[in-house]
């Protein structure tokens, strides 16, 4: 499914330009450490690609109608496209929330955040939600379809490569919950990423990799009958359920990316005292590359043993999942376990004053939750000790904007896992900021 575009550009209201005067002028006035590049531009949503984030379209480079071509010379784009999609999986993750950063350090110079209609799965004639920022030296980004009433910031306010600009929507032309992300030098679109077909230096400080095996990046169980049309799925949560009765037909579901053209499934079902209970094969492609798939595999029948089974899921021969699920006799609706246990890692390193800070969820964004629950993750930052930032988010990353932690200083992350019932084991990561 297409996530969505950025709408044609509206005239921009008059306060853009007096706006923009300011620039010059607040850009001098951000910071007490040197500002971050203008051109070097940090990851800007605090996620992590191809565990809880995918991007789905990057900068079409081709000005001739009906012709695709991204910065790796493939098609991973849509006509005319202008910037670049960051999509969360569902619109579970986009409830709980999942922050928006300023990419550089600048100054606010728009902000729409009145839009009510930010879960639209079928476009808008709004342009939505947005955020825009002025880097100086004619560079710009635009942060677009953010949740209603999420944006922190306002216009003529500076920020710090890292600061808060809102939550990920899907407001306006959008089709699901994503940040168009756009950047822009003396009012041309750019494309951020480096490669063949975009030669030179990346516009990131560090370019993001992406992933070119195919992979999974949600993963779920149930026994609803996913063949009913009237089934909730993508961009709507799928149903998940922490345990299965003996006897009933069971399905599961997956999300993820990069299935060839006439890939295969290989299905291993194992009882708990794992012996086969299911061994099938099948064609899982649609015929053509799919930078994105969706499926749900089942309508097998469960024996009447009860106890951990186990869903073994290869692609093309390739690993995937091996996935454990519960079979009962009697379903307990309260039944209930916590995620499963993480570890935190903190980036760059070493750590500097001069960018932003990421601490990062380290663990199996698949089997984060073996009752699949959607797991969100309090990110507590302590510099020296301080509290500095204390966030809930759906995000397997969170930032702490580029400033807070000068030289020197000791930086700790604590990240909290919660399945929406109960905390996981809390991880922890330090380090000092280099001198």
């Amino acid at each position: 499914m297409a996530f969505g575009t950025a709408a044609a550009r509206p005239g921009e209201p008059p306060r853009i330009a007096f706006a923009h005067a300011l620039v010059a002028a607040l850009l001098g006035a951000i910071a007490a450490a040197p500002p971050s590049s203008a051109a070097s531009l940090a990851f800007p949503v605090g996620a992590t690609l191809e565990q809880d984030l995918f991007i789905g379209s990057f900068v079409d480079l081709d000005p001739d109608a009906n012709e695709l071509l991204t910065f790796a010379c493939n098609d991973w784009t849509r006509d005319g496209h202008r910037g670049l999609d960051f999509e969360l999986r569902t619109f579970d993750e986009q409830a709980i929330g999942v922050p928006v950063f300023a990419a550089a350090d600048g100054v606010v110079t728009f902000v729409e955040q009145s839009d009510p209609n930010d879960a639209n799965t079928s476009g808008s004639a709004s342009p939505g939600n947005r955020v825009y920022v002025d880097h100086g030296d004619g560079v710009e980004t635009q942060y677009w379809h953010l949740r209603h009433a999420s944006v922190p910031v306002t216009v003529g306010q500076a920020v710090a490569a890292g600061e808060p600009l809102g939550l990920v929507g899907s407001s306006g032309q959008s089709f699901g919950p994503h940040l168009h992300f756009e950047v822009l030098e003396n009012g041309q679109v750019v494309e951020p990423y480096a490669g063949a077909c975009n030669p030179g230096p990346s516009r990131f400080t560090v370019q993001p990799a992406l992933e070119l095996a195919v992979y999974l990046n949600d993963f779920g169980v149930t026994d609803d009958d996913l063949t009913n049309p009237a089934a909730p799925f993508f961009p709507f949560g799928p149903p998940r359920d922490a345990q299965l009765p003996v006897g009933v037909p069971f399905y599961f579901w997956m999300r993820g990316g990069n299935l060839a053209a006439g890939a295969t499934a290989h299905v291993v079902v194992r009882q708990p005292d794992a012996s086969v209970w299911v061994d099938d094969t099948f064609a899982l492609g649609s015929g053509a590359f799919e930078r994105r798939f969706q499926r749900w595999i089942g309508g097998y029948f469960l024996g009447f043993a009860t106890g951990t089974w186990t869903i073994e899921l290869s692609l093309d021969g390739t690993p995937v999942v091996a996935a454990p699920f519960e079979v009962v006799d009697t379903v307990d609706p309260l039944f209930n376990r916590p995620p499963e246990p993480i570890s935190a890692a903190l980036s760059p390193a070493p750590l500097v004053a001069t960018a932003p800070l990421r601490c990062a969820v380290v663990g199996d964004a698949l089997l984060d939750d073996l009752d699949w629950d959607v797991v969100r993750y309090r990110y507590v930052w302590r510099v020296d000790g301080a509290v500095e930032r204390d966030v809930v988010s759906a995000g397997r990353s969170d930032v702490l904007a580029r400033g807070v932690a000068g030289a020197g200083q000791v930086v700790r992350c604590d990240v909290t896992p919660n399945d929406g019932k109960v905390d996981g084991a809390t991880a922890s990561a330090e380090a000092r900021v280099a001198a």
